[in-house]
């Protein structure tokens, strides 16, 4: 498994991949694509209790926490949206990566 740092610079370029990728004036990534983004895997509901699918549950809920960490470390330029009062991320609008996040992905 990636440690960090790694984990980090995987998701600034699977974000900046999608950002390359998507359609002309679309900005928005759902909470399932932000959970697939690295390691791919079908998404799994935040509300889903099946014991066996609590590891990809958990993984996704990680990688949706680093990317708004990310969003929070000024790398990513996106504002995320959530619900029940801030403890769903259900989507983000993303314009891309911020000169710094491009800057550590070497791009």
């Amino acid at each position: 498994m990636y440690d960090y740092i790694e984990r980090r610079i995987a998701v600034l370029r699977a974000v900046h991949e999608w950002v390359r990728n998507r359609p002309a004036g679309e900005h928005r990534i759902e909470a399932g694509e932000v959970a697939t983004l690295v390691g791919g895997g079908e998404y799994v509901d935040p509300f889903n209790t099946d014991p066996a699918k609590q590891a990809a549950k958990n993984y996704q809920q990680d990688q949706i926490a680093l990317f708004v960490g990310l969003v929070n470390d000024g790398l990513i330029d996106a504002r995320p949206y959530w619900v029940e009062s801030g403890t769903i991320f259900v989507f983000a609008m993303v314009r891309g990566l911020t000169r710094q996040g491009l800057e550590l992905i070497q791009q």
